[in-house]
């Protein structure tokens, strides 16, 4: 089972981190709390052991194309940045609401998540899980996953994987407690 831990901003959830498949960083995203800018990103990046992985809403192509130089190892991407994902060198993932559906085999992987108005994902907030259609790559499934239901996340959508946000958050802040705890159930 693949797994993602996303809207990491300090070294010690880096850290908590490790044996996550991928380590999620948001940026040119200024709606979410968890945006961070270059200069730190390039400082957790040194400290990544698996693959990082920017996340952006950015629908604005030369800013896109600013990230696609940073040095990550996949850029996902959500609402309209994903117009420009042919324009990455960057292998790119994709970040979906349930309720759509994509055939992409170029993408990393996808994304389906519960989306808001105002929010492309990271809300913690689950959705009726579901089968999750093929999309010609790995599925993870994300919104209010947790230590408790993932299992039956993944069970009720077919999806190959998690992305987990908030639910290892403790007032807002990532908890390397929470994420460790996680990470043990999984790999148990």
């Amino acid at each position: 089972m693949i797994v993602k831990i996303c809207g990491l901003r300090r070294r010690c959830e880096v850290k908590a981190s490790e044996g996550a498949d991928y380590l999620g960083f948001v940026m040119e995203s200024p709606r979410s709390r968890r945006n961070i800018d270059v200069e730190l990103f390039e400082e957790l990046n040194k400290e990544v052991r698996s693959k990082s992985v920017i996340v952006t809403t950015v629908p604005d192509r030369e800013a896109l194309l600013r990230l696609d130089k940073l040095g990550a190892d996949v850029i996902q991407l959500h609402g309209r940045a994903r117009e420009h994902r042919h324009d990455l060198e960057t292998p790119y993932a994709l970040g979906l609401n349930h309720s759509e559906e994509t055939f992409d085999s170029n993408a990393e992987y996808v994304v389906v998540d519960n989306t808001t108005a105002l929010h492309y994902g990271g809300t913690g907030k689950s959705w009726k899980w579901r089968p999750i259609a093929q999309m010609g790559c790995p599925r993870l499934v994300a919104g209010g996953i947790s230590k408790e239901n993932f299992k039956m996340a993944i069970e009720q959508t077919g999806a190959d994987g998690v992305d987990l946000s908030s639910t290892l958050e403790v007032d807002g802040v990532k908890s390397p407690r929470k994420i460790r705890e996680f990470l043990e159930v999984v790999h148990c």
